[in-house]
């Protein structure tokens, strides 16, 4: 069981991971998101932790590129969530 804190931890980084995949999934990030945490993390998205955000990367980016050609998106989106991840290292 995680502690009160390491819950609100995670609640709040996946709040920002979910703010910046809004930007380039939309309204589809509310089914989206948990899914790829479920699916590829093995956990509930409430449960999130920095540790888990290079492989959501990866598979995000996946899903991304196959919804766009354009690699400037692409590029964006592993721009910043790459920025959210180095910030929760410092």
């Amino acid at each position: 069981m995680m502690s009160a804190n390491r819950l609100s931890t995670a609640r709040s980084l996946y709040e920002q991971v979910s703010q910046i995949t809004r930007e380039y999934f939309g309204p589809a990030t509310d089914r989206f998101l948990p899914r790829q945490i479920t699916s590829h993390l093995d956990k509930p998205a409430d449960q999130l932790v920095p540790e888990d955000l290079p492989v959501l990367l990866t598979w995000t980016k996946v899903t991304l590129a196959h919804a766009t050609e354009d690699t400037l998106i692409i590029d964006d989106y592993v721009h910043k969530m790459t920025a959210l991840t180095d910030s929760l290292k410092k």
